[in-house]
């Protein structure tokens, strides 16, 4: 089981931890395009407020950081700090800047694709969502990333649960097999619906929100590249038993928030 954990947008409200040298190690010769490395190098350094030397040490688990979490910050600012504290990997950005990241050494953990508003609960919705589906497919293959994400978007009115759960099962069984070609991952996504304070905290309407029905799902699929996001954060205010969940997953790759 790969392990995916994601630093929450709240921990950005406390200085962060790793030392000027550290930062000065990770943007050494990096070639950044443009002019902004020396200004985002100047900003990482000011971070640093006597809390210590924090970064990877051991590599047990493979630590990715999740690039809107952290908004206003630039994505190239972040990267700067993901390579200080020694982490391998950011998603959640724009496609456009992956060879940026590539240039500065860090992997694309998940390669976006389609919103999660869209998907393939909603058989309207197939053709747009698989079209980028294989595209992301194609483009993670020939970047060498692993694994692409999709979701099953809303529930559409005047549809059953049992005809979503179809369309899903339709829907993903039309492009795994170019994800089986490429040899590329295809992880859906869990969300909850309950929490309704924040856009991003929880998504009233989403059509997978429980844990055990996504699982159903996937083994529906019967793919070996059909894998489960399991967010602990999700699934904890959903259904609890985390632990548990996580066990009979299959082949899920997991991610604290």
């Amino acid at each position: 089981m790969q392990e995916q954990t994601n630093h929450r947008a709240s921990d950005s409200s406390r200085p962060s931890r790793f030392s000027r040298r550290r930062v000065l190690q990770a943007t050494a010769g990096l070639a950044v395009a443009g002019s902004s490395l020396p200004l985002l190098a100047s900003r990482a350094e000011k971070d640093d407020q006597a809390m210590g030397d924090v970064a990877v040490k051991n590599n047990r688990i493979h630590q990715s950081v999740m690039g809107w979490c952290f908004k206003p910050m630039p994505a190239e600012e972040l990267a700067v700090h993901c390579k200080a504290m020694g982490l391998k990997a950011i998603e959640g950005i724009n496609p456009a800047l992956y060879p940026k990241m590539r240039e500065m050494g860090l992997d694309i953990s998940l390669v976006s694709s389609h919103g999660f508003k869209t998907g393939v609960c909603n058989r309207d919705q197939h053709a747009q969502v698989l079209k980028i589906l294989r595209e992301r497919i194609d483009l993670a293959a020939a970047s060498g990333y692993k694994s692409v994400i999709t979701f099953t978007g809303m529930l559409p009115k005047g549809v059953s649960p049992e005809q979503a759960t179809r369309n899903c099962v339709e829907g993903w069984k039309k492009v795994v097999g170019h994800a089986e070609k490429k040899k590329i991952n295809v992880c859906f996504e869990h969300l909850n619906t309950r929490d309704d304070t924040h856009p991003m905290k929880g998504h009233p309407g989403y059509f997978g929100d429980d844990v055990d029905h996504c699982i159903d799902m996937i083994k529906q699929v019967d793919s070996p590249r059909l894998k489960l996001l399991f967010g602990v954060y999700h699934v904890a205010i959903m259904n609890g038993d985390v632990i548990r969940r996580m066990v009979r997953a299959p082949g899920a790759c997991c991610r604290c928030v």
